[in-house]
Formats: C-alpha cells, structure tokens, sequence
C-alpha cells in the first residue's frame, strides 16, 4: 500500500464495507489463539481460575460439590489452600471471576475474542479524539484497525491469546497517555470509556497499581506541557483510577476478613527480589537471628539447602522441593509473618545499604525494559503438570495447544519481532524529527507511552523480578505508534495538498 492509497483509504466514507478493516483487526489479534486451537496460560493462570470457582462455590453460583480441583488456590504458601497463611491477595478476584465464569458457563476460548475487543476499542477511542481534536476526519474503522494490523508482528495476538490480565496493562498506558494529552478536548463519553478501561486494569492486575502511582505525576508534568489550562484534569482522573484500585482491594480484604476470619496478604515479592540481588541476602547475614524481624525466619528457611539456586526469586516464592523451597516450606505463621514484614524490611535494608538497593532497581529496571520475548506466554510442562495436580476440570481445562506443543518456530518469530521493533522505533524517531504537524498533545501522547514502558519495566523488573513476559505485555505499544504517527503524518499531507 502507498502513501498515495493510505491516505485514499484513511480518509475514504464510513460505509459498510468500511467496518470490515474492524473484522480484519480482530483476525490479526486472534491469529495465535485460533493456531493454537486453545488460549494460552501461565502457572497464575490457573491460581486465577481456582480462586474465581472458590467465589463463584461460596457465592451459590456453582455446586459447592462440582469438579473444580475442591477448595484449592485460596491460601498464600500452600497448593491446598487449607493452610491459615492468609488469603492471597495477589491474585484479582475480579479476573478471577472472569475466567471462572468463562470457563462454567461458556468456554475459556472465548476470552480471547473479549481481549481482541478491549483492544480494538481502546484504539478506537485513541484514534477518534486524535483525529477530531487535530482535524484530520480520518475513517475510524480503518484508522483504528490499521495500528492493530501493523502489530499482529509483534506480541499483541500472543498476549491476546493469554489468560492472564496482562493485555489490559498497555491500554492502561495508552488511555492515560490519551488523557495526558487530550482531556481538555475530550468529550465526557471518552473520558469515562477512558476512566473505565484504566479502572479495570487498576482492579485486575495488582502491578498496575504501583504503575498508576507512578504515572500520576508524570501525568501532571505532561498536562503542564501541553496547556496551562485545567492541567489537574489529568493527574486527577488518573488519580481517580489509583484510589478505585486502592479502595477495591481494602474493600476485598475487609470483605474476607467478615466472612472467612482470615487475613489478606501478598506475597513477599519485593523480600525476595532483594534477596536474589544480594542487598536483603547481606543484610540478614548482618542482622540474623533476631525476634524483632520476622524475615529472619525466611533467612533460616533459605539455609535449610545449600543449592545456590535456591535464592533465586522464583524459586523462594513458588518451589515446594526440599532442595530448593524455603517460603512455602515454612509454618503458615512464618509465612504471613515474613509477607505482612516485606515493607518495613524494604526500607531496613535501604537504609543499610542506599547505593545497593538503588543499583539492584535500576539494574532490574535495565533488564526488564531489554526482555520482550514472547516465550513465557507458551504454557510448557511444568506449568501443566503442576496444574494437573490439582485434579477436577483443570485436567481438561489447561493443556497444549498446537504451537505450545511444539515451539521449534519460537526462535524465528522472536527474530521477526526483534526486526518489527528495531523498525518501529526508527520510524517513530523519523517522524519526530522531520518538519511535521505533531504538535504538543500528540508528542506528549506518545512521550507518556514511552515513559510508561519504562515505568512497567521498573515495577515489574525492580519491585518483582526481570521477566520476559512483562516486557512483551507492552513492548508491541511500538509498531502501534509507528503506524499512528504514520496514519497522523499522511493525513496532515493530504489535507495541506487539499489546501493548495
């Protein structure tokens, strides 16, 4: 396709046949999900759909009796979930409810296709507001559609494909970039589809908290930016999308406490982080034993082996072997005690070790923003062996499709997306640097997407730990932009030609 024909079909009448570029986009989301005959899914995925059937149980909405693996996934350390750690707050009851529900009343296939949707209509806002704001009278339906069909070579229709909330954190990003620029222009029925769709992700993915907080003030230095005028909007209604998310999970947690008489806690992630980078490790060297620090007991855990890969992160969070579990090896007491301590054991070995700790973040930050591949998205044995122990429908539910069964094409397609996002970024540097019509709202749009990469990157790689999976959840935000800026670009010369 030309320029010349881009600009034809960008600007061509919203008939019919117009609607179908909104068929094509969805084809180009749904392309792995349908190769692969099944969704794919990640050990979370089914700790997601375990708790959704235990609510869905407790709510009467399913048999109590039905065969859904019994009671587990509702406990923080063990597999059965009758331990008294605490219920697990890491994990979304709202997702949760979302895959239990697909899964008992309709089909698991299906929520890919909800996916797809989310993210043709998040583009659709993006395009709509940029297009009227700025003039452009593009078709919608093209125009919305054309990002998504440039990035079906990237990692979208892999996490399209995934059963997990993961495809909501890059329309998070993109909805508060919209906002950032846009808000002052916007019209109420976009600003609340903007509002909703932040909000959702603020409730269904616990990661997207500490992102929303901070993208609050990056949010109010970037409104400042492109206007004085009503500049608060911004930060404000971002802000909003935090507290509901805060509000929801003491709502949650309060909610728990009444009817179980249990506690909600999470899971040590930033402990175990710390201790895999070495600042925690040194500093409960120094410190323990001692009675005053509840970690302590997990440092005891940690020599109960003397593999080294015992102290890798996911290993402390999630083994069970005695070679290399320590938490889930511990008393539930200990458990929670070491969960509920994560904080203020945080800030103890900051202010032991400043320069340290601030290495380990940064260098994690560096890691994670380098780490897009799509591999982690592919179920492999272990997750479906471990899943299966569960018993009940699982053993149906979570099993192979056609490419996770065979991932020989893995090494050629992650060379094809390295090739895509090596090329979308010097197309987006082209457009920023030629003489263009990108004016202030429109290139703090795209400056708050970028920042918001980085920002998932520093909460995911320095709070949790680098993982490939987090860096390809948005990392597919670059040929969007590419074909954005392409789409605005194209427009703008068609309408100074129609000017002459």
């Amino acid at each position: 396709m030309t320029s010349r024909d881009l600009h034809s079909t960008a600007h061509s009448g919203e008939g019919l046949l117009s609607y179908l570029w909104y068929a094509v986009a969805l084809i180009c989301c749904l392309y792995v999900a349908v190769l692969n005959t099944l969704p794919l899914f990640y050990f979370d995925s089914v700790g997601y759909y375990l708790k959704g059937t235990n609510v869905l149980k407790m709510l009467g909405v399913l048999d109590p009796a039905a065969s859904t693996a019994g009671g587990a996934g509702g406990g923080l350390g063990g597999a059965g979930g009758t331990e008294k750690a605490g219920i697990d707050g890491s994990h979304s009851v709202w997702y949760s409810l979302v895959l239990a529900i697909f899964a008992g009343f309709a089909s698991l296939k299906l929520v890919p296709l909800v996916n797809a949707l989310l993210v043709l209509l998040t583009s659709a806002l993006v395009v709509r507001v940029v297009s009227r704001v700025h003039g452009y009278g593009l078709n919608l339906p093209f125009a919305a559609s054309f990002p998504i069909i440039v990035s079906a070579v990237s990692s979208l229709p892999f996490y399209v494909a995934f059963l997990m909330p993961d495809i909501l954190t890059p329309l998070l990003l993109l909805v508060v970039a919209l906002l950032t620029g846009y808000v002052r222009q916007m019209r109420w029925g976009e600003i609340l589809l903007a509002l909703a769709i932040g909000t959702m992700a603020g409730v269904f993915h616990i990661s997207h908290l500490p992102i929303l907080a901070l993208l609050l003030p990056l949010s109010a230095l970037g409104a400042l930016v492109v206007e004085l005028r009503r500049w608060w909007l911004a930060p404000l209604l971002v802000g909003i999308m935090l507290v509901l998310g805060v509000a929801e999970k003491s709502a949650f947690t309060i909610g728990v406490q009444e009817v179980t008489n249990e506690k909600v806690v999470y899971k040590p992630f930033i402990t175990v982080r710390l201790i895999e980078d070495g600042p925690a490790y040194r500093f409960m060297e120094r410190a323990c034993p001692d009675d005053s620090i509840p970690t302590c007991a997990l440092y005891e855990a940690l020599q109960w082996s003397d593999d080294p890969y015992r102290l890798t992160a996911s290993h402390i969070l999630l083994e069970e072997s005695p070679r290399l579990g320590s938490f889930l090896l511990m008393t539930p007491e200990d458990q929670r005690a070491v969960a509920e301590d994560q904080i203020p054991f945080f800030f103890r070995v900051l202010l032991s070790d400043p320069l340290g700790t601030s290495y380990a973040f940064l260098q994690n930050t560096w890691l994670q923003a380098m780490g897009f591949s799509v591999w982690m998205t592919l179920p492999h044995d272990d997750i479906i062996t471990r899943a299966h122990g569960y018993g009940g429908d699982i053993v149906t539910l979570f099993v192979h499709g056609t490419l996770s069964a065979d991932k020989s094409w893995l090494p050629a397609v992650e060379r094809v997306h390295e090739v895509v996002y090596a090329l979308s970024l010097l197309v987006i540097v082209y457009h920023l640097l030629r003489p263009a019509p990108f004016s202030a709202p429109i290139l703090v749009l795209v400056a708050m997407v970028f920042l918001g990469i980085l920002v998932n990157a520093f909460v995911c790689g320095g709070v949790s730990q680098p993982a490939a999976r987090y860096g390809a959840r948005v990392i597919w935000l670059l040929p969007y932009l590419a074909a954005l800026l392409s789409l605005v670009r194209f427009a703008w010369l068609d309408r100074a030609r129609d000017l002459q």
